[in-house]
């Protein structure tokens, strides 16, 4: 067994232990704005006495968390906005979701697309065109639809082989809706009734109409022009 095949194995254990721990461990009841409230005054205090250094470990915990494809980016926008205010929150979980999801996607194409090129073959090689000419609008619809984990997306685009020039604002500027209502969501922690007065139908419902705008854009400016 090759070393690359033994990476590969590695890589996706991994990420089947993050989504197994994610949703199906008793840490799943510990990450919740619920238990986030309850110790919030508490973890307040400890970042008030150091603050670039909890601040520090935190991006480096959304990087590694991103990078590794756990599935928990609400409670973790939650959580940025609730113990470092919203803009602060927010460049903290814009930055660091942006550098794991390149990370991850850098990893899935090293170990992930020889594989998936074998078996999918001119399918995959579609899929590559297909990206070439709308890539963007894709990936930004992807982004903004509230229903497909960030993860799934990351590992997808390693193994589609978007080009990483394109990849990496456009990821940022995909994440940046959803981080945003987590981190809004988090500053406001303390004196909401129910998150579900922040993060809302009519929010998740935005979110879905905003993941077609990007289509209807490529589709509009790929119309020839008359005349």
């Amino acid at each position: 067994m090759n070393s690359r095949k033994i990476a590969r194995i590695a890589f996706l254990t991994v990420i089947a232990a993050m989504i197994v721990a994610g949703f199906f461990s008793p840490l799943r009841d510990s990450l919740t704005p619920e238990r986030l409230a309850e110790s919030r005054d508490a973890l307040l205090a400890m970042i008030e006495a150091r603050p670039l250094v909890w601040a520090g470990a935190f991006f480096l915990l959304s990087v590694a968390a991103s990078s590794l494809c756990f599935p928990a980016a609400p409670i973790v926008g939650i959580s940025a906005g609730a113990l470092f205010g919203f803009w602060p929150g927010l460049a903290l979980m814009s930055l660091s979701f942006t550098i794991g999801s390149t990370v991850a996607c850098l990893a899935s194409r090293h170990l992930l697309r020889d594989g998936a090129q074998t078996k999918l073959g001119p399918r995959l090689e579609a899929l590559d065109r297909g990206f070439e000419r709308h890539g963007p609008a894709y990936l930004l619809a992807l982004r903004f639809n509230p229903f497909i984990p960030y993860w799934l997306v990351n590992l997808a685009m390693g193994i589609i082989g978007i080009r990483l020039a394109a990849y990496v604002p456009l990821t940022w500027v995909g994440l940046l809706p959803a981080l945003t209502i987590y981190a809004f969501a988090g500053s406001r922690l303390a004196t909401a009734e129910s998150l579900t007065d922040i993060v809302s139908t009519e929010v998740v419902l935005a979110l879905l109409l905003l993941s077609l705008v990007p289509l209807v854009a490529d589709r509009l400016l790929a119309r020839p022009t008359p005349g």
